[in-house]
């Protein structure tokens, strides 16, 4: 065969075994296997690490210093920085002081999950009564598995006076992202309508916890529509104290009711989501059916142990080393089964070329080649295709018998296979003993080419 088709051939052979095993070998396998594949990408990025917990204290002493009962106050400033009073809308008692209000916090994390209870216990400017503004915020961590949590549900009386939980869309996006064990940082980006119009703002804030107290800074921004501007809205700042004990909270919010004249407010159902609360519960949303939570179905939709994460480690990939064995082994398994699809194929065709000289021996020997041929006869043959009598046969020489006799038609790249399997030296004569000996082979074969009669 000529070395061009070998080449071709072992080459699409070692090509069909690669693409047809190697896909096969690599589908499914982990990373990380020594020698095989390379290592995780959850080696170096935790996202991809299905080992990594999504609990929110696992990954961030934040959460078990900032977890506890609060009791402070909150304090509002307005654009040029001075405290702010105001009316609040859809309260018809005047102006109320929002600087300061008393302000307590339940903030409860369990897993995955956290939970921020306020209550606000809001003055009247003069002798008005006060209000109670209980808000309820749900959260989740998030795929980072950083200690970040997704707000993602909000109840506050002024938005759900039917008690219920909104859920947050699309347009506000707020994220809680520890950056030690005792800060964190808030920050949220939404559309507000703002006179009318639908308009962008952010809010910044940071979180300095430790052992008793702890201490916020909520700055919000504005957006102006088509300059990309932002002004300034209000800040508020938080300065609370944490409590040891449940009784004590209690007994605050407590007081406090009382010292803002909650108590006085008429009877309405609109203010019934602004007056004393009652039984209240320091272990907010962790009980089935409490009031102003989210249903465990709620939950699960929002909760990333139950949704699909996007970081997902790939099929493992094989190292550089592992492919090279494989691609050695693929061509050493294409050679050997070249080897013998070619040996096959030159064993047929040396039989068609021992058949086709044998016959066109056997037109001039009485009664053909056969196994019981004598050394006289083929002495004879051979002196007979040797015409210039020099004891040896030429390429000419055998090529003329072979032309001579009927159904010989040889290619001239047969002729060069026959010649060479018979010329045994390589000295490009046949002697009588090389001659003898090739169809000796035909003899051990079984074969008989008799002349046609």
């Amino acid at each position: 065969m000529p070395r061009s088709f070998v080449s071709r051939f072992s080459t699409a052979l070692q090509l069909l075994l690669l693409s047809q095993y190697v896909p096969d070998l690599v589908q499914g396998l982990k990373c990380g296997i020594p020698f095989v594949t390379k290592d995780c990408i959850g080696d170096v990025d935790i996202r991809y690490d299905a080992d990594k917990s999504y609990d929110l204290k696992e990954n961030s002493d934040f959460w078990g210093n900032f977890e506890g009962l609060y009791s402070g106050y909150a304090y509002r400033y307005n654009t040029s920085g001075l405290p702010m009073s105001r009316i609040i809308e859809g309260f018809p008692f005047g102006v109320y002081n929002l600087f300061p209000t008393r302000y307590f916090e339940n903030i409860t994390v369990v897993g995955t999950r956290y939970i921020r209870t306020t209550y606000e216990v809001i003055s009247h400017a003069s002798k008005g009564p006060g209000l109670v503004f209980n808000v309820e915020t749900f959260w989740t961590s998030t795929f980072e598995k950083d200690g970040s949590a997704r707000k993602f549900g909000l109840f506050h009386p002024r938005d759900a006076a039917n008690e219920t939980v909104q859920i947050s869309g699309d347009d506000v996006k707020e994220l809680l992202v520890p950056s030690s064990a005792n800060t964190a940082e808030i920050s949220v980006k939404g559309i507000d309508d703002v006179g009318g119009v639908l308009t962008p703002f952010t809010l910044q804030a940071s979180i300095n916890v430790d052992e008793t107290s702890s201490a916020r800074v909520e700055t919000y921004y504005q957006y102006l529509p088509d300059t990309g501007k932002r002004t300034l809205l209000y800040m508020q700042r938080f300065d609370m104290t944490k409590m040891d004990a449940e009784a004590t909270w209690l007994a605050e919010i407590d007081a406090a009711v009382t010292a803002a004249n909650v108590d006085a407010l008429p009877p309405s159902p609109k203010l019934d989501t602004v007056r004393r609360p009652e039984n209240i519960e320091t272990q907010q949303c962790t009980k089935p059916n409490q009031a102003l939570c989210v249903s465990e179905d709620t939950w699960q939709e929002n909760d990333v142990n139950y949704l699909e994460s996007p970081y997902v480690e790939p099929d493992g990939v094989l190292t550089g080393a592992f492919t090279a064995i494989v691609v050695v082994v693929a061509i050493a398994i294409g050679v050997l089964v070249f080897y013998f699809v070619n040996k096959a194929m030159m064993s047929k065709q040396e039989k068609r070329l021992k058949s086709a000289f044998g016959k066109a021996i056997g037109q001039h020997v009485k009664g053909g080649i056969s196994n019981n041929v004598t050394p006289d006869e083929l002495k004879k043959t051979f002196q007979k295709i040797d015409v210039d009598e020099n004891g040896t046969i030429s390429k000419a020489e055998l090529k003329q018998i072979m032309m001579d006799s009927n159904g010989a038609d040889l290619s001239d790249r047969d002729f060069e296979i026959l010649y060479s399997s018979i010329d045994i030296d390589g000295d490009g004569a046949l002697s009588f003993s090389e001659y003898a000996a090739f169809f000796a082979s035909i003899a051990n074969d079984g074969n008989t080419f008799e002349d046609d009669p």
